[in-house]
């Protein structure tokens, strides 16, 4: 499943309204634009598209107008969705142009039974999102791909600690080694992440997470979870992390000791290593692409995203102000964000491929095309 265009808008009419103009995306994203431009908020509309399929999303919407339109394997998809005052005043889903789930402002609407070959009518709730209703892989096949894909999506805001605080209880782990794989929910920490994907894929998937590391300069010859030491008066349990261990180094570098680099580093190899051995073609969002790591690690990672997107057949959406990952990326997966007022306009190589096409003749590096507005 892939995210081909997207548009969305909020509180329109309104003096906080906020609108994103038409967006084609490819593959691989990168979105670029001065500071308040829009591009984290940008990236969490886009990310938020996939919770509503996800029914993570199913009420709290206040205000949201969203059409998009995805690709899963040849087939179109586009969904259509208005909230205004947190009810849902319009929804619908077409594939290939043919109406498959419909619904008005009263909540009443049809979605199409594969069964019976019909349309049946349903009520839905005026704050409910249908969508988010309707899992039925035998009556609604078809929303099997979207809410998988949904399922399965992550947003990293790589500029945080990315959880580098979070541990959990030795029964915590005992509880997610030995839930039976059908039931167990999915992850909310990277330790729980980590903790599935050993027991899944075992010594190969602690592999590859060094393998990865040792592209980004941390060469690693061990990586686990084990007991960290705490002093909290009247804990009665131990503490669980992460911990890794250097080459020609004879101690663990425990999660909580951890340099926020080498965490962030760390996190994002383990998530997207799960995401490989697990082979979900997910949409992966990474919010301030390289914060706080130097040039050369910033550069390692942007590599290793790209081969490890393109390797996957997973779609990519980064944002970046880092003047060395705008360099790093190659200009065909830009996208430069320009905000007038409170509408997001883009500027990419698929609306504007002739300035896109020329600059690439003038011999400067990918940050003097932002830089001196040569876009404009």
């Amino acid at each position: 499943m892939r995210i081909r265009e997207i548009k969305y808008s909020e509180y329109v009419g309104l003096p906080n309204t906020w609108v994103l103009t038409n967006f084609e995306l490819t593959d691989i994203n990168l979105l670029v634009g001065k500071n308040s431009a829009g591009k984290t908020r940008t990236a969490k509309v886009i990310f938020g598209i996939t919770q509503i399929f996800a029914g993570k999303t199913q009420k709290g919407l206040d205000s949201g107008n969203y059409e998009v339109m995805l690709e899963n394997e040849g087939d179109i998809y586009t969904y259509k969705l208005s909230i205004n005052e947190g009810l849902v005043s319009e929804e619908s889903l077409h594939i290939n142009s043919e109406l498959k789930l419909n619904r008005s402002e009263d909540g009443v609407g049809k979605i199409f039974y594969e069964e019976e070959q019909k349309f049946l009518k349903f009520k839905a709730p005026k704050d409910v999102i249908a969508i988010a209703h309707k899992q039925d892989e035998i009556q609604h096949s078809f929303l099997v791909p979207l809410i998988s894909w949904g399922e399965s999506s992550e947003m990293y805001h790589f500029g945080t600690d990315f959880g580098r605080q979070e541990l959990v209880t030795r029964d915590h782990v005992q509880s997610r080694m030995e839930t039976p794989l059908e039931t167990l929910q999915k992850a909310s920490n990277i330790i729980e992440v980590y903790l599935d994907g050993y027991r899944r894929f075992g010594e190969e998937f602690d592999k590859a997470i060094m393998e990865d590391m040792r592209l980004l300069g941390y060469d690693l010859v061990d990586v686990g979870c084990t007991n960290i030491p705490v002093d909290v008066p009247g804990l009665t349990t131990s503490i669980f992390g992460l911990f890794v261990q250097e080459k020609d180094v004879e101690f663990h570098i425990l999660q909580s000791s951890m340099s926020q680099g080498m965490y962030r580093a760390l996190a994002l190899t383990i998530s997207l290593g799960y995401s490989i051995f697990d082979s979900n073609k997910n949409l992966i969002v990474v919010d301030d692409i390289g914060e706080g790591l130097d040039f050369s690690r910033s550069n390692s990672l942007i590599e290793l995203l790209i081969t490890k997107v393109k390797t996957s057949g997973s779609q990519l959406v980064m944002t970046t102000n880092d003047q060395f990952v705008m360099n790093k990326v190659p200009l065909e997966y830009w996208s430069i964000l320009t905000r007038t007022g409170t509408t997001v306009s883009v500027i990419n190589e698929r609306n504007s491929p002739k300035e896109f096409e020329d600059f690439k003749f003038i011999g400067l590096n990918n940050f003097d095309f932002f830089a001196s507005n040569y876009f404009m």
